[in-house]
């Protein structure tokens, strides 16, 4: 029995297909995600690691081994500016 094609320049979605693309989570939630992520590696990092502002140099989050090496509490160094 000889399968049928779609036509020329079209393509043809398996109904497998079709369920993948329903569980697909919506773009926010990989941003969501992916920053959960970042946030639990950057934290358990034993190295040293801060996010600043690039207009004012001032640090907006750091991880413990930062502010812990720096000597200083966790509010006080998010509260520094770089230079």
């Amino acid at each position: 029995m000889p399968t049928s094609r779609p036509p020329s320049g079209t393509t043809s979605i398996r109904r497998s297909d079709l369920l993948t693309l329903k569980r697909r989570p919506a773009p926010e939630e990989f941003l969501d995600v992916s920053e959960n992520n970042y946030r639990s590696l950057a934290k358990q990092s034993p190295n040293i690691i801060f996010i600043s502002k690039t207009n004012d140099f001032s640090i907006t989050e750091a991880n413990d081994s930062a502010w812990e090496f720096c000597g200083y509490s966790q509010g006080e160094f998010v509260n520094l500016d770089i230079f």
